[in-house]
């Protein structure tokens, strides 16, 4: 009576019989057979009036419309997770760029911080527990940065091993002041008020920091340590801080190596036509007060003592090129040194002469450093 196939309407149902069960249970039977154009699947439903059968409901679905269907549901719910699992990608990256991003940063940092760069700062980009860090690390970095500061100017006055004693010791006695036994040597310019009289005051500098800083290198290498300088002159110690036994023969040779080492400066100064430079030079060994001395708003290491008044004293003995040293410091260096002794002479602050010599030079097979 009715088909979508109008040829077909008027003309005797085709029974599925003979078509392949599926499957069947009391309610349903599901046949599947070829039409010659497509696959169907043929749900069929009895119908029954007074509890007899009357006749069946048949309702055909194309299996490729189904499976359409399938796929068409398949790719959505593929897109779908494929969609989530990208978002949660992004998301789980932009939460772990932004958690080790700054993590990054401080192991950046780090690496810098132990390459010597205590310049090295890092924004702050957070206000958690990282920003806390971020800014713990930043002002470690500057406390580094102004200990460098602190250590490089030190290490300007003394031997880098001394610095390093006094960074690892910071609270040791000998900040304090305690009695020591040790060695001062005054190195004085002879004639420099006059060579000052005559040249720029820019000149002036440059010269005297040219050979301060040649000087600071003679002293270091002997393992002094400058004191101070006072106008042109330098007063450097030996045997402080790190107490030796042998200071007394260390700042002699050290002398002995600042006056043959100004010798060749000059000579290459008389060939440019400067003026040269001619020092002398004073030394005495014995007791002295070391520490830190000064006021509560600036200190600073040194010695002082009667020993360190008569080494000044010596100084103004010795003329240029000149080198005088103490009774006390000929005893301990005789075997090391060739010497003159000189009359006694009365020193002020002395009640009696003082015995002093004149150092000519080093003993054969003594070398110098």
């Amino acid at each position: 009576k009715a088909h979508t196939d109008i040829n077909k309407i008027g003309q005797p149902y085709q029974s599925l019989q003979n078509a392949p069960v599926l499957r069947k249970d009391e309610k349903i039977t599901i046949f599947r057979y070829h039409d010659g154009i497509r696959e169907i699947l043929d749900f069929v439903v009895p119908i029954e009036f007074g509890g007899v059968e009357i006749g069946s409901i048949h309702v055909g679905i194309s299996l490729e419309s189904l499976q359409k269907r399938v796929r068409k549901t398949l790719l959505f719910v593929v897109t779908l997770a494929a969609l989530i699992i990208a978002s949660v990608v992004a998301v789980s990256f932009y939460i772990s760029t932004k958690f080790s991003k700054p993590i990054y940063n401080l192991v950046e940092g780090t690496e810098k911080i132990k390459d010597g760069n205590y310049n090295h700062t890092i924004d702050v980009s957070s206000n958690d527990e990282i920003g806390d860090l971020t800014v713990a690390f930043n002002n470690m970095t500057d406390g580094l940065r102004k200990k460098e500061i602190m250590q490089d100017a030190f290490g300007k006055y003394v031997t880098p091993e001394i610095v390093d004693m006094i960074l690892q010791h910071p609270d040791e006695s000998w900040l304090k002041g305690e009695i020591i036994d040790a060695t001062v040597m005054f190195a004085d310019i002879r004639g420099f008020t006059s060579f000052s009289e005559q040249r720029d005051p820019a000149e002036v500098v440059n010269v005297l920091n040219e050979y301060f800083t040649m000087a600071t290198d003679v002293i270091f290498r002997y393992g002094g340590h400058v004191d101070k300088f006072i106008g042109d002159e330098i007063m450097s110690v030996f045997g402080a801080i790190i107490a030796e036994k042998n200071h007394p023969v260390k700042a002699v040779m050290t002398a002995v190596s600042l006056q043959k080492e100004l010798q060749d400066i000059n000579l290459k100064k008389k060939t440019e036509g400067d003026a040269a430079i001619r020092i002398g030079i004073g030394i005495n060994t014995g007791e002295l007060i070391a520490g830190n001395i000064g006021s509560n708003k600036r200190m600073e290491y040194t010695v002082i003592g009667d020993t360190v008044n008569l080494a000044s004293r010596l100084t103004r003995l010795a003329g240029p090129d000149e080198i005088v040293i103490s009774n006390s410091v000929y005893k301990m260096v005789s075997d090391f040194i060739i010497a003159e002794e000189v009359e006694p002479v009365t020193v002020k602050g002395k009640a009696e002469p003082v015995l002093t010599y004149k150092v000519k030079g080093v003993r054969e097979g003594v070398g110098l450093v």
